[in-house]
This record gives structure tokens, C-alpha cells and sequence, in this order.
């Protein structure tokens, strides 16, 4: 037997007395760490806004009422330009309910990999949510758990097919990192460039200069926005650049440097 609960039931269980009691009898500091993990890093059900119920296969599948109002939300985002901003936001925001924020929230960082020319629209979007909603958590979660995702994705082989997703995976670590830029300058979100910049110069490997290559890249998308952070890691990025590299490499880090 499968139990269902809607995301309103499993909020109201896991805020009551009872069951925080009952977790702060029986889970030491190891395993509250562990289950809150587990629970961080399940993922959403991208195909969320396709459900519904099949009746009868001679007959459309009813759609509730979450699920037209995400389809109609995506869609929305989808059209968002400079032009139309303001207009795109004052239909979403009526629509946008506390148990979609996750959904929401993970749709404008995958739009922001692809679409690097709108990221300061959707990081003012995402700012226009926080008025109504606390969205930090869900919003840290998101972003970490897809910047592990692109910085741990490891892509071997020199093939065509094998460049495309290479430059395929920049390009999306690119538009992250830019993100993430604007939303900590917007005061969204807090110290995550220099976790990300200290990950990055803390983990070089000189035998994969393509890497090297794509780390200088997300730290100059980085560096662009937040210019006066490049002093703390003037001296990294020298000891990078008088390294045995290449020239892209070093044309790279004085891209940095000329910022």
C-alpha cells in the first residue's frame, strides 16, 4: 500500500509539536544532518505540471488546478523580454502558490543556464517573489544542488559529441555562475561566490586544461559583477598563469586582470 500526501499535508506533519518532539528525541546531530540532506536533495518531478488524472483512455486527461497554473506560469516565463517585463510579472505573481515556489524557482535557474541575456530579469523576478514568500532556503537548495550537479559532471573522450557537451556544460556553469553573482549583489543570497571561487582555485588539475579553461571562465563571469573581490585572488591567479598553460588559458586570466 502507497500513502499520498499533498505538500500542505507533509508541511502541517512535519511542523507539528508532535513530530519535532519526537526528531529532536531520536536523532543525534549526525543523523538530523543526514535525513535533512536526503530531504534537500530529492529531486522535483519535472514533469509536475503534466499531471493529472486518466479517467478513461477514451478521454482527456483532467488537469487540476496546480497543474494549468505551472504550465501557464512556464509558459509566461518563456516569453519574458525587456520589453514585456513588467507585464509578464503582474500575470505570474497572482498565480504563484507557497507548494510551487521549488518548481518555480528550479524552472528560472535551468531558463538562466540557457538564456544568460535575462538572468537580471529573472534575479529582479526572483527578488519580486521574496516580497510575498521566504524563498532562501528553497533558493540556496536549488542553486547548490545544480551547481554540484555541472561541477561534478565529468566529460571524457575528444569526439564531436564529446566537445558539444563540453561546451554544453560551460555554457550552463557560465550562466549559474552569473546568477549567482546578481542574486548575492541583490543581497538574495550570501556568500556563495567565494565558496564557489575557493572550490574552483582549490581544485586545479593541470592535466585537464580544458578545466582550468572552463574554472577561469565561471570566475570571470563572477569577477565581472563583483569586481573587487579579484585582489583576494590576484596571487592564485598568477601562480595559474606562470604555470606550464597554454595560451588561452593565460589570455583568460588577463581578461580577469583588464576587468
Amino acid at each position: 500500500m502507497v500513502l499520498k500526501y499533498s505538500e500542505e499535508a507533509i508541511e502541517k506533519i512535519i511542523s507539528s509539536k508532535e513530530f519535532l518532539n519526537c526528531f529532536e528525541e531520536n536523532y543525534s546531530n549526525d543523523r538530523k544532518k543526514f535525513l535533512i540532506d536526503f530531504l534537500n536533495n530529492i529531486e522535483t518531478n519535472k514533469k509536475y505540471y503534466k499531471m493529472g488524472i486518466q479517467r478513461n483512455k477514451r478521454f482527456r486527461r483532467n488537469e487540476n488546478d496546480d497543474t494549468l497554473t505551472i504550465k501557464n506560469i512556464n509558459s509566461l516565463l518563456n516569453k519574458i523580454t525587456f520589453d514585456n517585463y513588467d507585464k509578464i510579472c503582474s500575470e505570474i505573481q497572482p498565480l504563484i502558490k507557497k507548494h510551487t515556489l521549488s518548481y518555480i524557482l528550479e524552472n528560472i535557474i535551468e531558463k538562466s543556464l540557457l538564456h544568460h541575456i535575462y538572468i537580471e530579469l529573472y534575479v529582479q523576478f526572483i527578488n519580486k517573489i521574496k516580497v510575498s514568500f521566504n524563498i532562501n532556503d528553497i533558493l540556496n537548495k536549488e542553486l547548490n544542488k545544480k551547481y554540484k550537479s555541472l561541477i561534478n559532471e565529468k566529460i571524457e573522450g575528444d569526439t564531436y559529441e564529446d566537445l558539444c557537451k563540453k561546451n554544453n556544460n560551460l555554457d550552463k556553469l557560465s550562466g549559474l555562475t552569473i546568477l549567482i553573482s546578481y542574486l548575492e549583489k541583490d543581497n538574495s543570497i550570501i556568500c556563495n561566490s567565494e565558496k564557489i571561487i575557493n572550490e574552483l582555485l582549490n581544485d586545479i588539475d593541470y592535466d585537464n586544461l580544458e578545466y582550468v579553461y572552463k574554472m577561469l571562465t565561471c570566475l570571470l563571469n563572477i569577477f565581472k559583477i563583483n569586481k573587487d573581490i579579484i585582489k583576494l585572488y590576484s596571487g592564485k591567479l598568477n601562480e595559474i598563469k606562470n604555470n606550464k598553460i597554454n595560451s588561452k588559458i593565460k589570455f583568460k586570466i588577463m581578461d580577469i586582470f583588464d576587468i
